[in-house]
């Protein structure tokens, strides 16, 4: 699926393709807001939540690496560096 593709989607068609299709990564909390970062294909997806009540309140999609900053702290990338442990230079 193409990022064009998905934009032209329902909300509810989104969130179905996001559910049968899209690969989890992680997920951020700000206040009272839980953004749920998620990737298909080339492109990916972010799901923000009102934490309160649990309901969805956006779907945005990117390409951009800029926009996975807030994301960097929580992601574990070790396993792409190939390393275990705590020495990465080794």
């Amino acid at each position: 699926m193409k990022l064009y593709e998905f934009t032209l989607l329902t909300t509810n068609e989104q969130a179905q393709i996001i559910k049968l299709s899209a690969t989890y990564i992680t997920e951020r909390k700000e206040e009272r807001y839980t953004f749920k970062l998620y990737q298909i294909d080339d492109f990916y997806i972010e799901e923000k939540w009102y934490t309160a009540f649990n309901e969805r309140r956006e779907i945005s999609c990117f390409t951009s690496l800029a926009k996975l900053q807030p994301y960097f702290e929580v992601i574990d990338i070790t396993s792409l560096l190939g390393c275990t442990g705590n020495n990465i230079n080794a």
